[in-house]
C-alpha cells in the first residue's frame, strides 16, 4: 500500500478551483458587444431602461447574445418609441439566447439583425417590428429559430417612401409570428421563405398595398 499524504488545505483549494474553472459552460461570452452601443451590456447589465441603439449614421456597433441569455431592451421607453434600434449595426442571436424589446424593433440604415439556432428567440412582444423602415435594413431567421411580433413591417412604415426591407426566413423549425404582416407597404419590401420554414399572421398580410410601392414574396422549398 501507499503511504497517505496530507495535502495542506491551501492545495486542496487550490484542486477544487481548478475544477470549477474547468466546467462545461463557463467558458465564452453571453453577451458582449462592440464599437458604438448606447448602453454597455453584458453579464452584469442585461436589462436595458431605455432604447437600446447599436449603432447611428456614423459609426457601427454590434451586440452578440448567445448561450442561453436574455436581453430586455426598452423597459422604461413611453408608448410610441423604438425599444431597440439597429441601425448601421448587427445585433447576432445564437445557440439559445433570446432578446425581449418591451416596445418596437426598428432595423435601418444597413442595420442587420440575425436570429440562429433552436431556441433562440426575438420578441417585441405585441408591438411592430420595422426591417427597412426607413432605409435600408435586414432580418434574417435561421435554423430553427423564432421570432414573434405584432405588427412585422418590411420596407414600410415611411414618408416619403424610402423604406427597403429584406427578411429572409429558412430552415425547418424557423418561425415568424405575427398579427399583421406588412410588406412593402410605404417602400420595397422582400419576404424569402425557404426549406420549410414557416410565417404565420392571426389577422391580415398587405403586399405593395400603395401605389408606387414593391413587394417580393418568394416562397421555395417547403416555406409556408
Amino acid at each position: 500500500l501507499l503511504p497517505s499524504v496530507a495535502l495542506p488545505r491551501s492545495a486542496l483549494f487550490a484542486a477544487v478551483a481548478v475544477t470549477v474553472l474547468a466546467m462545461p459552460g463557463t467558458v465564452g461570452a453571453q453577451i458582449s458587444s462592440t464599437g458604438t452601443v448606447s448602453d454597455p451590456v453584458g453579464p452584469g447589465n442585461t436589462n436595458i431602461a431605455n432604447t437600446l441603439k447599436i449603432g447611428n449614421s456614423i459609426n457601427t456597433g454590434s451586440i452578440l447574445v448567445e448561450n442561453n441569455s436574455l436581453l430586455e431592451a426598452g423597459t422604461n421607453v413611453s408608448q410610441g418609441q423604438h425599444s431597440l434600434s439597429v441601425r448601421n449595426g448587427a445585433l447576432n442571436i445564437q445557440t439559445g439566447g433570446d432578446v425581449t424589446a418591451i416596445s418596437s424593433i426598428s432595423v435601418n440604415g444597413t442595420g442587420t439583425i440575425t436570429v440562429d439556432g433552436s431556441g433562440s428567440t426575438l420578441s417585441s412582444q405585441n408591438a411592430a417590428i420595422f426591417v427597412g423602415g426607413s432605409s435600408t435594413g435586414v432580418l434574417n431567421v435561421q435554423n430553427s429559430a423564432s421570432v414573434t411580433s405584432g405588427q412585422f413591417s418590411i420596407g414600410s412604415n415611411s414618408s416619403p417612401a424610402t423604406g427597403d426591407g429584406t427578411v429572409n426566413l429558412s430552415g425547418s423549425g424557423s418561425t415568424i409570428d405575427a398579427v399583421i404582416v406588412n410588406v412593402g407597404e410605404s417602400g420595397f419590401g422582400r419576404l424569402n421563405i425557404s426549406d420549410n420554414a414557416v410565417l404565420t399572421s392571426t389577422r391580415s398580410n398587405t403586399f405593395g398595398e400603395n401605389s408606387g410601392n414593391n413587394a417580393i414574396l418568394n416562397i421555395q422549398s417547403g416555406g409556408k
